[in-house]
């Protein structure tokens, strides 16, 4: 079988957060970078896979997943089903400390607070996998 493609630009955090589920969940995966400069999320190619033309976007044979959470679910659905009660008990809490500001438009919801939990820790062994993984793509 194939390996899964992750499309996105390495400094995203929305790719970052992607990445690291699917190496947690222990996907055969490749990162495919998408060159923002040269306007390639907006290439016919790019929309195809997300028709929103934003990253992370990921290929599992012919199916596309966009939208980090989706592809964070969808990767532990099909290689870690046990994952899944860790991330709705996250989303749980996380969806908790937000908060309504009706300043903004309708439809936008912001963080109530920044959590450090967030950060990526170098001494962590599954942000060393993934760092040596971004550095060969």
């Amino acid at each position: 079988m194939a390996p899964m493609k992750l499309y996105g630009s390495t400094m995203s955090w929305n790719m970052t957060r992607s990445a690291l589920a699917l190496e947690e969940a222990g996907a055969d995966y490749e990162i495919v970078p998408i060159n923002f400069a040269t306007a390639e999320h907006k290439s016919p190619e790019h929309l195809a896979r997300n028709p929103f033309d934003q990253v992370p976007a990921l290929q599992d044979s012919d199916l596309y997943v966009w939208e980090s959470r989706a592809i964070c679910k969808y990767a532990a659905r099909k290689h870690k089903p046990e994952l899944l009660k860790a991330i709705l008990r996250s989303q749980q809490w996380w969806m908790s400390g937000w908060r309504w500001r009706p300043t903004s438009t309708p439809l936008c919801w912001t963080p109530s607070s920044y959590s450090a939990s967030s950060d990526l820790c170098l001494g962590d062994p599954l942000t060393r996998r993934l760092l040596r993984r971004i550095l060969r793509s």
